[in-house]
């Protein structure tokens, strides 16, 4: 009886075991064909929980699974499990790494951040991502040194000094744009009303030449404009055309220079002839019997 019991016992016990090894494969597979497996690649990564959630656009999708180094410990390697099987991201989305505050605790979390400028290509399995880490100020703090510590209190304390004084600078220049002011408020209203006073005559202006200049007034000018304008292209014309005019009568005259010229010349030698045979004559006449050698034919001498 107590072997029979037994056989059941050991019976049952396989049953089981291999029960759950059987749900433990289906549940493996089903995450392996369900899941997206991704690895992000940190350049300087912090200290952070190795099991931390991972959040898109504040929805819980994922969580860390393993955290290891690259081969030459340049690197440090997140691999994440994404659980939505739909979730359709670019193969560029990034992941930072934050910390967010409840209460007096502090939680590390994956936040994956989509690109301003999304690929084409989807993350799959197996994909590697860029990771950034944060640091809040607490931490940081703790992390330096005594010396940079005193460091930053200096650089602090300089820089307070400055602001001091120059609130103090800026406080002495709004007290002396005041005083100018007070000292020309005078001056400052006289130029106020004499702007308003100004505007009001040129609105008065406006408004009497919108009156005075009618419709009708207005096309007969813009007609009186088109014609004058036509007057002046006309005259223009005819400017033109005198100028065409001189411009071949100078031509004649530079033709016909050369005869000018030469008759010019000729009428320089009759001229010359003409004073000879005068003062020949005048010399004949002088002489004794002049007329009469005159009208015998003699020659004329000089």
């Amino acid at each position: 009886m107590k072997n029979f019991i037994k056989n059941i016992w050991t019976k049952h016990k396989l049953l089981l075991a291999l029960l759950i090894v059987l749900i433990t494969c289906i549940v493996t597979f089903y995450r392996m064909v369900m899941y997206t497996y991704i690895t992000v690649k940190f350049k300087e990564a912090r200290p952070f929980h190795h099991h931390a959630p991972v959040f898109y656009k504040g929805h819980k999708v994922g969580k860390i699974v393993k955290v290891r180094h690259s081969k030459d410990y340049q690197h440090t390697l997140v691999r994440l499990v994404l659980y939505p099987h739909d979730l359709n991201l670019p193969e560029n989305i990034t992941a930072k790494l934050k910390i967010i505050k409840r209460g007096r605790f502090e939680k590390d979390y994956v936040d994956l951040i989509l690109p301003e400028n999304p690929v084409p290509l989807r993350l799959k399995n197996n994909s590697i991502i860029t990771g950034t880490t944060t640091i809040d100020a607490h931490s940081y703090f703790s992390s330096l040194d005594m010396e940079k510590l005193e460091e930053i209190e200096k650089n602090a304390a300089n820089t307070m000094s400055n602001l001091e004084y120059s609130t103090a600078g800026l406080n002495d220049l709004i007290a002396m744009l005041n005083s100018i002011v007070e000292e020309n408020r005078k001056n400052i209203d006289i130029s106020a009303k004499n702007l308003a006073t100004a505007t009001m005559n040129t609105t008065q202006v406006t408004a009497r030449i919108e009156k005075t200049i009618t419709g009708e007034k207005l096309e007969a000018l813009l007609n009186n404009i088109d014609a004058t304008s036509t007057n002046v292209k006309n005259i223009t014309q005819s400017f033109t055309g005198v100028s065409e005019n001189l411009g071949g009568t100078t031509d004649a005259i530079c033709q016909s220079m050369p005869m000018l010229e030469c008759a010019l010349a000729n009428a320089t030698a009759i001229t010359s002839n003409l004073n000879e045979i005068t003062t020949g004559i005048k010399c004949t006449l002088r002489k004794p019997f002049g007329g009469l050698r005159v009208l015998f034919g003699k020659s004329i001498n000089k």
